[in-house]
């Protein structure tokens, strides 16, 4: 079976999704030199993982204003709903209503250190059925 061909874009993205600490950061650097940036950034914003790339980037010092402002305003964002989130489970809390978070609400907090590579549209909270 032949090897799929890939376009640069594609490769960069491959090789920014791989978890920070295991990423091949030289890896990243000889695809990212391959890739327009604006092309690069609008693939990945297709993709939906603009951040992811913007996180690799900063991490190689070779990030840009187009790359740093959706990466600090996803940050500024998602702090701003776990901040919500929070206000909300004490208050349920206080009435002895028990949530759970589930999916990307509890792997955001127990998986990454830096929310920027979570991407996520919503919270989902299990609540028992009688509360």
């Amino acid at each position: 079976m032949k090897d799929l061909l890939q376009t640069p874009y594609e490769e960069m993205v491959i090789a920014c999704l791989k978890d920070s600490e295991k990423a091949d950061y030289d890896a990243i650097v000889s695809q990212y030199v391959h890739c327009n940036e604006r092309k690069l950034f609008d693939f990945a914003n297709q993709h939906e993982v603009a951040t992811i790339i913007a996180m690799r980037l900063r991490h190689l010092g070779k990030s840009s204003p187009l790359w740093n402002s959706p990466a600090d305003d996803w940050k500024y964002r998602l702090t701003q709903r776990f901040e919500k989130l929070d206000a909300l489970v004490s208050s349920l809390e206080a009435s002895n209503i028990h949530v759970m978070a589930l999916k990307n609400a509890a792997i955001a907090r127990a998986i990454y250190p830096v929310w920027e590579e979570c991407p996520m549209g919503n919270f989902d909270l299990l609540v028992h059925p009688e509360d």
